[in-house]
């Protein structure tokens, strides 16, 4: 569960391969979906997930992207911890990690050092392939000192598995009660 790695490790081309067994909660989230053909649905729950995607995107694109990422507006800190937390649950990595590599694409957007150019190893690569190897695993806490003084980012960030597992345990429990 622990994400804290030494920076500034150096990788060969085993480093490029995919690391399945680490991916386990963001495919879990993916496959999950599949239960459906089992245990039915009801509208309301249609209707969750139809609201939980809405609300999950705006975590991504309107907090990972452009708040921890750009930097775009000003917030207080439990409202910063708030969205952390609810970007967590999109099993997307937490959000040092997520807003250090976007940081470092745009810096070298489609040149050597951007770690998910289609250029380099095509479309699924660029989309989905470069953050399930080794090389791209660590937060490059450099490229956000920013935001690395908060302990409490740090925490989800570390630890980045708590929030989507803890969301599919409390899926799993309301089904069963």
């Amino acid at each position: 569960l622990d994400n804290d790695a030494p920076q500034g490790i150096t990788f060969g081309p085993e480093d490029r391969k995919v690391s399945w067994l680490r991916l386990g909660p963001f495919w879990a989230l993916h496959l999950i979906c599949f239960a459906v053909f089992w245990v039915g649905y009801s509208h309301a729950a249609l209707a969750a997930a139809v609201a939980l995607y809405f609300v999950r995107m705006h975590a991504i694109t309107g907090w990972y992207h452009r708040y921890f990422s750009h930097r775009t507006f000003k917030t207080s800190r439990a409202c910063q911890f708030a969205f952390a937390v609810l970007g967590g649950s999109c099993a997307q990595r937490g959000p040092l990690w997520w807003a250090a590599h976007h940081r470092r694409h745009h810096r070298h957007s489609d040149r050597e050092g951007d770690a998910h150019s289609p250029i380099d190893r095509g479309f699924w690569w660029s989309h989905v392939g470069w953050f399930m190897t080794r090389r791209n695993f660590r937060s490059d806490l450099a490229q956000v000192p920013d935001l690395a003084v908060r302990a409490e980012l740090r925490w989800l960030n570390r630890f980045d598995v708590v929030v989507p597992l803890a969301f599919l345990v409390d899926r799993i429990e309301d089904r069963f009660h």
